[in-house]
């Protein structure tokens, strides 16, 4: 089974590669220093993150030119516009243990293409960063000219307690500026001075606060962006699953039958239905895969006790019969190729037992006597939860997938030195409903 995840790793790092040459060329222009539009084709790449530098073609003809933050003034494509600009970007850790205990943020000088939300009179932009510590969402205002970082900063604040001076708590505070900043920005409109003191920080809701601001004002904006829609995806999907299941039993626990049983593999039907939450950003390309399947195994397994003889023989024969209706909730990426779509997925499986049953059958023959005994293969009952992780690698045309999966999961057994460990592969055919 190593070897199968190995080769799965391998096959996804590949395709990765292969597809990250490709480019999307569409209908777009840059402005020059100079202040010259220059229409032709960008390179789109529906970006999460601001890009660090663009590829631009005047015709389709000519040759690609890599232009960089401070070589063009702006861009657009797409529906897209971003501005060349030099900013102030917040650095500060944002995971509460790392915090510090300033208010002030740490601020860094960058260059960057930020991008437009909406621009006028009272203009708002974006820079997403990559920022592995800070906060990814960095937002500006233009004022007298200038880029004016909105400021939002997590801290530590130490608070001692009335009854003692040794005791003392650390509470996790917040610098908004940000709203005193946009007080002043946007106080042409005393209706929407109110909204700002629950005024989160983030896009979304900024972006709401300066669409109120021109309904407010006899104002229009010159630019609005394009709002970007999740898609639902929705389909059915069905295949068939192989399952070997393997118990680990501690040393010295009255288990011995489990610990040398070999129990057979089973091939079954799974089906269910699917809903993939796409996100607007990196052309589509990441997504949240939710499914609802059901799924079901036999095992069984022979162990003898006692060497077939003339005179007699003992053996023991464990059956096993279960059915789950499972969440499974993954992360997938997705990456066309030609007119494909090579998509890698893994999360997490979450499964609820419909039905079992787990059947100890002890025979014991000497001579012409034959005595059979069942019994609960497992004493302490079974777990009606069965949490599972997997992972796998498909191809999507049009509507139709295929994909081949890899799901191990805790079993339906954890008891103190035995537990069990499932291991599944599965083939999967899936249809999307929605265009």
């Amino acid at each position: 089974m190593n070897r199968f995840l190995f080769t799965l790793g391998l096959l996804a790092y590949t395709s990765l590669i292969k597809v990250s040459a490709q480019v999307d060329y569409r209908p777009g222009y840059v402005v020059s220093s100079q202040g010259d539009t220059i229409r032709g084709s960008v390179d789109y790449r529906n970006w999460l993150h601001n890009p660090k530098a663009i590829s631009f073609r005047p015709s389709a003809q000519s040759v690609d030119h890599t232009y960089k933050p401070l070589e063009i003034r702006a861009f657009g494509v797409a529906g897209d516009v971003y501005e060349s600009a030099i900013v102030q970007v917040d650095v500060s850790p944002t995971s509460v243990g790392e915090l510090s205990e300033s208010p002030e943020p740490q601020l860094q000088a960058d260059t960057a293409f930020i991008r437009a939300l909406i621009t006028g009179e009272k203009s708002l932009y974006l820079y997403h960063t990559s920022n592995q510590r800070g906060k990814n969402e960095q937002l500006y205002i233009r004022k007298d000219g200038q880029w004016e970082l909105l400021i939002y900063k997590r801290y530590i604040r130490k608070q001692t307690t009335a009854n003692t001076q040794q005791n003392t708590q650390e509470l996790v505070a917040s610098n908004n500026r940000y709203i005193r900043q946009l007080a002043v920005y946007l106080q042409e409109c005393s209706t929407i001075q109110k909204k700002m003191r629950s005024l989160r920080y983030g896009s979304t809701n900024l972006e709401r606060l300066f669409h109120a601001y021109y309904q407010c004002t006899t104002a229009a904006p010159a630019y609005e962006k394009k709002p970007d829609k999740q898609l639902l995806e929705f389909g059915v999907l069905a295949g068939g699953v192989q399952t070997s299941i393997k118990f680990q039993v501690a040393d010295g626990l009255n288990r011995s039958t489990f610990a040398r049983a070999s129990f057979s593999n089973d091939f079954t039907f799974t089906g269910g239905l699917f809903l993939d939450i796409v996100r607007a950003r990196n052309n589509r390309k990441w997504s949240v895969n939710n499914e609802l399947v059901y799924t079901s195994f036999e095992s069984e397994a022979t162990n003898y006790t006692q060497i077939p003889t003339d005179n007699g023989h003992a053996y023991t024969r464990i059956n096993l019969e279960y059915s789950y209706l499972k969440l499974n909730t993954m992360v997938r990426f997705k990456y066309p190729v030609g007119k494909v779509y090579l998509f890698a997925n893994a999360g997490i499986s979450n499964g609820i037992m419909l039905s079992g049953s787990d059947l100890q059958t002890d025979v014991r023959k000497l001579y012409s006597n034959t005595t059979v005994t069942e019994s609960k293969a497992f004493d302490n009952g079974v777990e009606s939860y069965e949490l599972g992780f997997l992972g796998g690698l498909g191809v999507r045309y049009r509507r139709a997938a295929f994909e081949t999966r890899y799901e191990r999961t805790q079993g339906m057994i954890n008891y103190i030195g035995m537990g069990a460990r499932l291991s599944k592969i599965a083939f999967l055919l899936s249809y999307r409903l929605t265009k």
